[in-house]
């Protein structure tokens, strides 16, 4: 989503944000998933209609250069973003994810909140 973001110059809106949310995850679940939902679905789910979420797909996939992987190095960045805000909001998350970021377990750590506990 940042990435579409930067290269289209958009600024978000409460217009805008739930189609750049609905569009992001619908192609990732495509790039991802093996079995996904048609943009028929992703359309009803997101308030618009199929033509326009065919046109939102086709906007963000040309909008990003068709550059749907994620390196490592980005993936813990933004990783190591949310995680720095999780000790402020106090938000759970699963095991796997916890490990993706690098966080070690330790007896400091507090595996079903996500968080340090000082």
């Amino acid at each position: 989503m940042d990435r579409f973001i930067q290269a289209e110059n958009i600024i978000l809106t409460s217009l805008n944000v739930h189609r750049l949310l609905i569009t992001s995850i619908m192609v990732a679940a495509k790039f991802i998933d093996e079995a996904f939902f048609n943009n028929a679905h992703y359309a009803k789910v997101g308030g618009v209609t199929t033509s326009e979420m065919n046109r939102l797909e086709m906007k963000f996939l040309f909008g990003i250069d068709f550059r749907l992987y994620v390196n490592d190095s980005t993936f813990r960045k933004y990783c190591s973003e949310l995680m720095s805000g999780a000790k402020e909001v106090h938000i759970e998350q699963p095991l796997h994810a916890i490990f993706a970021c690098g966080i070690k377990d330790n007896s400091s750590y507090h595996p079903t909140i996500g968080i340090e506990i000082e």
